[in-house]
């Protein structure tokens, strides 16, 4: 069987967004460094290279256009490259390599460029325009609203999972910062990284006004060198997703819900959370025959968020009994009458 294997690799320094060297470069130009490097170091005539699949979390703007392509061009590759673009957000670039090497693998292409690209200067935002459209499907706002979710707010929600406290956090953090600032000194990261000569945007912090000047970026400069764990541990905490005290505190199950349950889920609060969580919204669409049944002391869903009587249409019948709990829906004193439940839905049946 065929082997797909790495050549060469090339990579642009990282820098500062927005303030960095890179703050006005185009995607395309961005990428080029890096592509036309890595087909030089191969020694590989171009005219071999199939493809290029570049992954890039926005695919907009200067990074939107097919990407990849425009990056073969900007590099001064042979037109008779091809180029796709591919969006996996965060394993965007992963995913291109994967891909890269099934071409080679499976559809025996002989070379292949692979890698990501992303400007944080040059994205575009996604919250809402002039026109008031964000772009969201209303329908997955509606339905599925985490989809949607920020990626602090995703953070948030992996640390409370895996129960990763705020010192863990911060001690992996200086840690790697310290490892970072260790190879850059060693110069464990010359070989692999391009010198890059751009044009960057200079703000003038007291009159605000912007110049541009020709740079050179050789190494990466958007880690913080010198950073320790008592530094960062005085940083004040992002408010995040839940509130620890409140949540802490809660002692029923709205107020667990309103705290934790519905944002974890991408709902505003408890009452929307038990309202679009359940059938309730849709009964009055039901055009068939149908028994609706909760206990008004189901301790997951409480009485006051049951449907009534003008949530349903007249083909729905509701049976609330006072008690049966979550399950069961014993009937009379301890341990009940297990048959209480079957009994009911069959004369429901026969009645219907």
């Amino acid at each position: 069987m065929r082997e797909a294997v790495i050549v060469s690799t090339a990579r642009t320094p990282l820098t500062k967004a927005h303030r960095g060297e890179f703050n006005i470069t185009p995607g395309a130009t961005l990428a080029a460094f890096a592509v036309k490097a890595a087909v030089e170091r191969s020694g590989l005539d171009p005219a071999l290279i199939e493809d290029a699949i570049l992954g890039c979390g926005y695919p907009e703007g200067t990074t939107g256009r097919n990407i990849a392509r425009q990056s073969i061009i900007r590099a001064g590759l042979p037109i008779a490259i091809a180029g796709t673009t591919v969006n996996r957000f965060c394993a965007s670039g992963l995913q291109a390599i994967a891909m890269a090497a099934g071409r080679i693998v499976v559809d025996g292409a002989p070379a292949m460029i692979a890698g990501g690209v992303e400007s944080i200067s040059q994205i575009r935002t996604r919250s809402a325009t002039d026109a008031g459209d964000s772009g969201i499907d209303p329908w997955i706002q509606e339905h599925k609203p985490a989809l949607y979710m920020a990626m602090i707010e995703t953070a948030d929600i992996v640390a409370q999972r895996y129960g990763i406290g705020r010192e863990a956090q911060d001690r992996f953090s200086a840690e790697s910062q310290r490892k970072t600032e260790e190879a850059q000194l060693a110069g464990r990261y010359k070989e692999e990284i391009v010198a890059c000569t751009t044009t960057m945007a200079v703000t003038d912090k007291e009159t605000k006004a912007v110049t541009q000047r020709e740079v050179t970026a050789t190494e990466d400069n958007c880690n913080r060198r010198g950073t320790t764990y008592e530094a960062l541990a005085k940083l004040q905490q992002h408010p995040g997703l839940f509130d620890r005290e409140r949540l802490l505190a809660a002692r029923t199950l709205y107020e667990f819900d309103d705290v934790f349950t519905a944002p974890l889920h991408g709902f505003a609060g408890a009452d929307d959370y038990w309202t679009r969580a359940s059938a309730k919204p849709r009964l009055h669409e039901i055009r068939i025959p149908a028994l609706v049944l909760n206990a008004r002391n189901d301790p997951f869903l409480p009485a006051q968020a049951l449907p009534t009587a003008q949530d349903a249409g007249s083909h729905v019948t509701l049976w609330q009994p006072a008690h049966g709990g979550h399950v069961g829906f014993a009937d009379g004193p301890l341990p009940g009458h297990l048959l209480s439940l079957p009994e009911a839905v069959l004369r429901w049946l026969r009645a219907h």
